[in-house]
């Protein structure tokens, strides 16, 4: 590649991310099912014509910007949780990191709980397109925290601080299952609700149950 496909591209990217930064704001404003390409257009300052150079449709302007910031979200979850910290710790870093990320993009949560775009990530797509490439790494990005949380609990078990009655993989599912109950919690009441007190209640009851002394 050379300079000057170089720089076309830095543009091209550029503009890509500027259309998925106006899209997450259009989706929280009038929710996935009632957005139109136009909408996000007029809001990224592209015609409808123009932005097709860069997504051919909707569902693949939601997809791109699910796994981008899906992404985002496991890098900073490795950041942040060290190794050696006890099991108590890890669980609170990733709960607090977890629901600051989807704080701090509140308009995901908006999106993403709607009933159309669950059936986009989960039923495979709707409509004529089904984007499979882009559900391929919602759900690799899935998989990925899921063995994650599974080795992070096989480890406290080695180190005697839990005691699983199931094997790791299982336990982080069910773990990990509350995380989406609190975010809808969150888009029934319009607004996200206290992190500290979320993150030290799923803890205490998650380490009760993880707990060796019955």
């Amino acid at each position: 590649m050379d300079l000057k496909e170089i720089r076309e591209e830095a543009v091209r990217e550029t503009k890509r991310t500027l259309i998925l930064d106006a899209a997450i704001q259009v989706f929280a404003e009038k929710g996935y099912h009632e957005t139109r390409l136009e909408d996000i257009a007029a809001k990224a300052g592209f015609s409808k014509a123009s932005l097709y150079n860069y997504y051919p449709d909707k569902e693949s302007i939601f997809f791109n910007l699910v796994v981008l910031k899906h992404e985002d979200l496991y890098k900073v979850l490795n950041e942040r949780i060290d190794p050696a910290a006890s099991i108590r710790t890890k669980l609170e870093i990733l709960f607090n990191t977890i629901f600051a990320f989807f704080g701090e993009h509140f308009a995901i949560i908006l999106a993403m709980s709607s009933h159309e775009s669950d059936c986009l990530i989960h039923n495979g797509g709707v409509g004529r397109k089904f984007h499979k490439e882009l559900i391929h790494g919602f759900q690799a990005w899935d998989a990925k925290v899921k063995s994650y949380v599974s080795e992070m609990l096989r480890l406290a078990e080695e180190r005697n601080e839990i005691c699983l009655v199931a094997p790791a993989p299982v336990v982080s599912m069910y773990l990990l299952s509350p995380i989406s109950s609190v975010l809808r919690s969150w888009k029934w009441a319009g607004k996200i609700g206290d992190i500290r007190e979320t993150v030290t209640q799923l803890c205490d009851i998650l380490m009760n149950g993880l707990s060796c002394r019955k």
